[in-house]
């Protein structure tokens, strides 16, 4: 058998093992399903409110087993040695990509990742045994789409998060106006988030749903609302937990802030939506000089020889 046809029958044997795994799930664990039923009980023992558990017992999480088992496993044993990255962590948080617990965040994106560089190995061999490339060029080849598949996560991830802190600062303004309006109106600042999140929609609105959650469940929402600070993707809407957590704990008057908080955003986001208009603007010229620009000069410069000439 020649070097092509053992990469492409590998590379066969290992995507077909890799569908199969994904076709056939694990059964889910006992406890992930009695959890949340559980959670009052734990918490009036002073257990701390899990965040995955609050969201599937308040109903907003659909509550997706994720990938789990033995291919879990082994990518714990292989690539999480130690400590998992706390950074990561929180970008995969920040993401909302992997509707997992918290504490599995990494794992889940590592087993992506080895799914998605045996899905580049595996097209690579392929593509290597149809064309015919030799034993150096196809192991070449088989690592380029090893590489190329690995990083495809992490490229999605920061997609999502940038996605997310865009609208995140789109919603800010009309969120935060909200708030001071009936903070103003002489509403206590819990009932302010309870009404907001209430009647609004979008990432910021679930956010503070999460901390009410977690307020109901038996947590302090300034505490709830510290946690979010500190998990958000977008600065500008953890100054605003932060600005509600600091009101809640010292009782003070956050109409002002609220006001000036939706003002400055209002004008942060139309001065991108201004730079987003120009530079769109720009790239439209772009291909209209490319075309005319040669044109231009081959008009200007055809009389150029029989001037020159006599």
């Amino acid at each position: 058998m020649t070097t092509g046809g053992l990469v492409a029958a590998l590379s066969t044997g290992v995507f077909v093992v890799s569908l199969a795994w994904l076709v056939v799930r694990p059964r889910r664990r006992l406890a992930d399903r009695v959890r949340p039923y559980a959670l009052v009980p734990l918490t009036a023992l002073g257990r701390p409110a899990d965040e995955r558990s609050v969201r599937v017992a308040s109903g907003t999480s659909a509550g997706g087993p994720g990938l789990d088992g033995a291919l879990r496993r082994v990518v714990e044993a292989v690539l999480l040695r130690g400590e998992p990255d706390a950074a990561l962590r929180r970008r995969l948080a920040q993401s909302g990509l992997h509707d997992v617990p918290a504490d599995r965040l990494v794992t889940e994106h590592r087993v992506r990742q080895v799914l998605a560089g045996t899905t580049g190995v595996v097209v690579a061999g392929l593509v290597a045994a149809v064309t015919g490339m030799a034993g150096p060029t196809a192991l070449g080849l088989c690592l380029l789409g090893l590489v190329w598949g690995v990083a495809r996560p992490g490229k999605a991830v920061d997609r999502a998060v940038a996605a997310r802190r865009a609208r995140l600062r789109a919603e800010l303004p009309p969120v935060a106006q909200l708030l001071a309006m009936r903070v103003r109106a002489g509403g206590s600042v819990v009932s302010a988030v309870a009404a907001t999140a209430e009647r609004c929609q979008g990432l910021l609105a679930d956010e503070l749903r999460d901390a009410l959650a977690q307020h109901r469940a038996g947590r302090p929402l300034e505490a709830a609302l510290e946690a979010l600070a500190g998990q958000t993707a977008e600065p500008e809407a953890a100054r605003l937990h932060r600005l509600l957590a600091g009101t809640i704990r010292y009782g003070l008057d956050a109409a002002p802030e609220l006001l000036r908080l939706a003002r400055e955003g209002r004008e942060r986001h139309l001065t991108r939506l201004r730079r987003d208009a120009t530079r769109r603007r720009a790239a439209l010229l772009l291909p209209t000089i490319g075309l005319l620009a040669p044109l231009m000069l081959l008009f200007v410069a055809a009389p150029l020889p029989g001037l020159i000439g006599g």
